[in-house]
């Protein structure tokens, strides 16, 4: 009989119930079907946790991969851009190095909002673009909801303009000192990019076509 690992107490006792299986288990076949099921309820409950920690000003962020937990319609979107297997980032003017995004237009969805941000940013067309979390930041004057996007950028083209940026830069990978390094924005320095590039290896995005 497979012995399953004990439930860790930061999924708050969401799997104790899996674990009753390894007294069913009656077949390896059996065995392999409530493995699935086991991994398959811990991925769902590993997105729908909440991640709370503090930004670059020491403001306060929940961030969770749930379908919009905070805000069906959000004022502002971040959009991680995925191109030719490579990141693409923008330079914005100011913050440094970044994925692009932005606010969300008045009578514009969230979605839109995200492929215009590319486009103005980059010179990038979207070729697909998914959500994949929502994180809430509770600033001192304001709060702040962002929805996050993982694109792929089918092509980029040179524009006249990329409005408060420099246009694309391109990255084979991330530094891993991306915290510390000076060229990077502080939307890149907290814990979002971390558990949103966690995320999108658990789910396999950069190897899709």
């Amino acid at each position: 009989m497979i012995q399953l690992p004990k439930a860790k107490s930061s999924y708050s006792g969401k799997f104790n119930h899996l674990y009753d299986i390894q007294t069913r288990c009656a077949s390896g076949a059996h065995e392999n079907q409530y493995i699935c099921y086991w991994k398959s309820a811990k991925m769902k409950a590993v997105e729908t946790m909440q991640h709370t920690f503090k930004d670059y000003y020491r403001n306060e962020v929940t961030l969770s991969f749930a379908d919009h937990p905070f805000s069906q319609s959000p004022k502002h979107v971040w959009v991680i851009c995925h191109y030719h297997h490579k990141w693409l980032l923008t330079r914005h003017k100011e913050r440094g190095l970044e994925f692009p995004g932005g606010k969300v237009e008045k009578d514009e969805a969230a979605r839109d909002a995200a492929i215009r941000e590319v486009k103005e940013e980059t010179g990038g067309t979207v070729a697909s673009i998914r959500y994949i979390g929502q994180y809430i930041v509770a600033g001192k004057t304001e709060t702040i909801v962002k929805n996050i996007y993982f694109a792929d950028i089918g092509e980029l083209a040179e524009q006249e303009t990329y409005y408060e940026t420099e246009g694309p830069f391109v990255l084979a990978h991330l530094p891993r000192n991306v915290k510390s390094d000076k060229r990077y924005s502080f939307i890149m320095k907290d814990d979002v990019l971390t558990h949103a590039i966690a995320f999108i290896k658990r789910k396999g995005l950069r190897n899709r076509p």
